[in-house]
């Protein structure tokens, strides 16, 4: 079994034992049976933000963990909803997000980071508008679609969408496309669940739970109050428990 970041080449192995548990420095293995794998990384540092590969025989799982700043008192001070979403697309490609409001309005926005008048992508009064690669529109309904097109690595970052006085923050990142790779490192590009994790202290575990077929990925986030967190894959099914 293995721990490894990136992309696994020799310099980006963490551990690989044949053994059924190893710890080198701050990151861990463990077999726990069956199919099994638990890893985990201490001390968190924002230069452990990355992607991650965990694996048992043939088989790996791929998932990206993001550390992000923890208040001076240790706690977050935020709520899953305040949480952003977190959406990844690959360079070259496209992505497109959805903001659901339950109030309507006669304006709408799609911005960058904390929208100041040089962060503004998009602002109009109609039902839809495109500027160069951004587009936004409306369904009716409550719903607001942004678009970004031809994405590219600077394109990663927070973004705002907005309906009258209501707005929506969230998360770009762009990954390498691996167009000319093997299925797998295709859905490695594409299909990866995301970790946020708080930096606090805490102790990061994964179990991954290999399986004949692979896992289509997909996106968590969460924060801590100085507990552990662990993120339980069952091939495409996940469940995420703290405390």
């Amino acid at each position: 079994m293995f721990f490894c970041k990136r992309e696994c080449k020799p310099e980006d192995i963490l551990i690989k034992t044949t053994g059924v548990r190893d710890q080198r420095g701050r990151y861990s293995i463990t077999y726990e049976g069956g199919e099994n794998v638990v890893v985990s990384i201490t001390q968190l540092t924002k230069s452990d933000s990355g992607l991650y590969r965990c694996g048992l025989g043939g088989s790996n799982i791929t998932f990206e963990i993001i550390v992000v700043d923890a208040l001076q008192d240790g706690n977050t001070g935020l709520t899953n909803a305040q949480i952003p979403s977190v959406y990844t697309g690959t360079e070259g490609g496209d992505v497109e997000v959805r903001c659901p409001f339950s109030s309507y309005g006669t304006s709408m926005f799609f911005c960058k980071r904390e929208c100041k008048p040089e962060d503004i992508l998009i602002h109009t009064t109609g039902v839809r508008d495109q500027r160069g690669r951004y587009s936004i529109r409306y369904d009716g309904g409550g719903n607001v679609f942004v678009s970004i097109t031809q994405l590219t690595k600077s394109d990663s970052g927070l973004y705002r969408c907005g309906l009258g006085g209501s707005n929506i923050t969230f998360e770009i990142i762009v990954v390498d496309g691996w167009a000319s790779t093997s299925t797998s490192m295709l859905l490695y590009a594409v299909l990866i669940p995301v970790i946020i994790v708080i930096l606090s202290g805490l102790t990061l575990m994964i179990i991954c739970i290999q399986r004949n077929t692979k896992p289509k990925g997909l996106q968590t986030r969460g924060n801590s109050d100085g507990t552990n967190m662990e993120v339980t894959f069952f091939n495409s099914l996940i469940t995420l428990s703290v405390g």
